[in-house]
């Protein structure tokens, strides 16, 4: 395979998996912080084994990492860039920050994690 397939290939690779809609929220509930999948369900209104689905394939993307304490999950962007790069896409769809705030509100309704709830030092998700 020549050099510039493989580049296309690779590039193609990542916009393939922000394609998905619940990617790209998920992506955007992280944000530039560490979430748990409690937070993850408030949020986007899903059951946990579908975000954990997604999450999973954004883990073999390399789009974020994980980071376990205890019996929780917490889940982080391996680089905030992508941030920049979904929110210069809705810029160009004319898509408002402000609409965009419904993925990035703290705290979530519904959610008793620690991010949403600073009292809440044991993280009862």
């Amino acid at each position: 395979m020549n050099i510039s397939l493989l580049v296309s290939d690779q590039i193609a690779e990542f916009f393939e998996v922000l394609s998905v809609p619940t990617r790209l929220g998920i992506l955007l509930a992280i944000g530039e912080r560490e979430v748990c999948v409690c937070h993850l369900k408030a949020v986007l209104h899903l059951r946990q084994a579908a975000i954990s689905q997604h999450l999973q394939r954004l883990k073999q993307s390399q789009m974020v990492v994980a980071r376990r304490q205890g019996r929780f999950v917490y889940y982080r962007l391996k680089d905030p860039q992508v941030l920049s790069l979904i929110f210069d896409v809705a810029r160009m769809q004319g898509i408002s920050p402000e609409q965009m705030d419904v993925f990035t509100r703290v705290p979530a309704e519904g959610c008793l994690c620690s991010l949403c709830n600073p009292q809440n030092e044991k993280n009862m998700c």
